[in-house]
């Protein structure tokens, strides 16, 4: 089954699947339909939710022991330290029992699925056991388009997504409105893989796979993040701050001293209202992938030759309530070279990556220009 690994050799991580979706979207259905299969009955489930911890455990057909029910009380759905605390309590608890092939991760249907994101990207003693593999969205066949007309976080949620499921394809319609979804979903996030399910039926090996969040090796879905970004835009209301996406480009090749300040500056001074930032820079005559969600940094990986043009860096950024003109003006910072390389050609260290994230952190409390 493709990316459902075995843990306990060393140097293995758990994979995490989240699936996040709007309230009622079929999100629980679908993981007890992939909890049914053999190779996963030992899967591990987290479910955060806003409601009665009774009803919650009744509705997840996990084994009692590898299920984990959050009760936060709120509806803002803020459960992101509550889930590491759980992931790190399943591992202790199964650590002698036998291995665990996967976690499932279901928040509340009203959660931003950004913190979640974060934290298991960046909290270490998480990441070390454990490894962000696959964001799933679930989107009602039904009233999917209802959502990310109405709701806000419907549409984000579509916006992270790598996959989107479209649930109980059963009780659409007719195909006209089936295809009114396909169409929206397409529009909105165009790289995402999609599938269509009825009663959370799916094999596992074509949804449970590796995609951006565990490795950011493909430009291609730049342009998904321009139409999630637009298809946020959907509800308007006067409270809140429209989301936008943009790209820019740098022509030139760039030192990596210079690379790694604008985008720890980029992280630090716009990270609040930087939904996601995806792009290609050319770093030192080679390509490499680069990812933020908000303030959150994943390492740069390097691109095969021929997935990136050479003296061209393209950077596509999801933002809300950020000023385009600042974001452009910081390009500037690209310019910024250091000491060369200690042997020409040389490739972008993880550990020189690491501390040069760790020196230039005093610079997330600068202000650029105003009006630049």
């Amino acid at each position: 089954m493709a990316q459902v690994a075995q843990t306990g050799s060393a140097g293995t991580r758990i994979p995490v699947h989240l699936f996040s979706g709007f309230l009622g979207s079929g999100k629980s259905t679908l993981i007890n339909g992939l909890l049914a299969h053999p190779r996963l009955r030992r899967a591990a489930v987290i479910v955060a939710e806003a409601g009665d911890v009774r009803v919650d455990r009744a509705l997840i057909a996990a084994r009692p022991d590898m299920l984990r029910v959050i009760d936060h009380g709120c509806l803002c759905g803020e459960v992101h330290d509550e889930i590491a605390s759980s992931m790190l309590e399943l591992l202790r608890s199964q650590g002698s029992q036998g291995e665990i092939p996967a976690l499932f991760i279901e928040p509340s249907g009203l959660s931003d699925p950004v913190p979640i994101i974060q934290t298991l990207l960046t909290d270490r003693k998480v990441s070390q056991f454990f490894e962000l593999q696959t964001v799933v969205t679930v989107v009602d066949g039904v009233r999917g388009l209802e959502s990310l007309h109405t709701q806000t976080v419907a549409t984000k949620q579509l916006a992270v997504a790598d996959t989107i499921v479209i649930s109980k394809a059963d009780r659409i319609a007719d195909d006209t409105a089936m295809q009114a979804l396909q169409d929206t979903l397409a529009a909105s996030n165009p790289q995402a893989l999609r599938h269509v399910v009825v009663h959370g039926e799916i094999d596992p090996a074509r949804l449970l796979r590796a995609s951006s969040y565990a490795g950011e090796r493909d430009d291609a879905s730049r342009g998904r993040l321009h139409a999630a970004a637009q298809a946020a835009n959907a509800r308007r209301g006067d409270a809140e701050v429209p989301v936008r996406s943009f790209s820019v480009v740098h022509r030139g090749d760039i030192d990596m001293h210079g690379f790694v300040l604008w985008l720890n500056l980029v992280a630090g001074q716009f990270g609040g209202g930087l939904l996601r930032m995806k792009g290609v820079a050319c770093i030192e005559g080679r390509g490499y992938a680069v990812h933020a969600v908000q303030s959150v940094i994943s390492e740069p990986v390097e691109l095969d030759a021929g997935r990136y043009t050479p003296g061209e860096s393209v950077f596509t950024f999801i933002v809300r309530g950020l000023d385009e003109r600042q974001l452009r003006a910081s390009l500037d910072v690209l310019r910024f070279r250091g000491e060369p390389a200690a042997a020409a050609g040389s490739r972008l260290d993880p550990a020189r990556y690491a501390l040069f994230k760790d020196v230039l952190s005093r610079f997330r409390s600068l202000q650029l220009p105003a009006g630049a």
